[in-house]
């Protein structure tokens, strides 16, 4: 989220982060349920949809992507066709980090800000060690993305180092 964020500001393009979507949810639906997953899918589709009619330059979206779920490949293969079959570029970028440092990241202010699902500190690093033991969410050479990836290990960098990063890689 922080670095969408200080992406979205160097590139004027809006940031619709991971949370934005599940945080309303919650204020209704279990976690996980089908009436959770179906409010988050609508919401977010419904998101995609209006920036690619819209006057909007583009999107910045943060996702979670489990890569050994067919449903999250699935998910992230029909989001970058939208975009694509309306003439837009997509990348997709990766951060990766270490298991302390996002263990940190999970207690920062601008984070339990913006996230109040992460305000029970002690929960939220439960629901972070399980996804991290259950779930694949860094890529390895055998992967195949669906399109232009590009990978950054942001353990010691800066929002602001990993932009420089993302935006060099756009630029050429």
């Amino acid at each position: 989220m922080s670095v969408g964020r200080t992406l979205s500001k160097q590139l004027g393009i809006p940031l619709f982060h991971n949370h934005m979507s599940i945080e309303p949810a919650l204020q209704f639906f279990e976690h996980g349920s089908s009436s959770f997953r179906r409010f988050v899918s609508t919401y977010r589709q419904m998101i995609f949809e209006e920036t690619i009619v819209s006057k909007l330059d583009g999107l910045i979206f943060t996702y979670v992507w489990d890569l050994d779920s067919v449903h999250d490949h699935q998910f992230v293969e029909k989001t970058c066709n939208q975009f694509k079959d309306a003439g837009a570029s997509v990348l997709l970028v990766e951060l990766t980090a270490s298991l302390e440092q996002r263990l940190y990241r999970n207690t920062t202010e601008e984070r339990l800000q913006e996230k109040p699902s992460k305000r029970n500190i002690a929960q939220s690093e439960s629901r972070l060690l399980r996804a991290n033991e259950k779930h694949r969410m860094n890529s390895n050479e055998k992967d195949v993305l669906p399109f232009s990836h590009l990978l950054i290990d942001n353990t010691d960098l800066t929002p602001a180092q990993v932009t420089e990063k993302v935006i060099q890689h756009l630029n050429t």
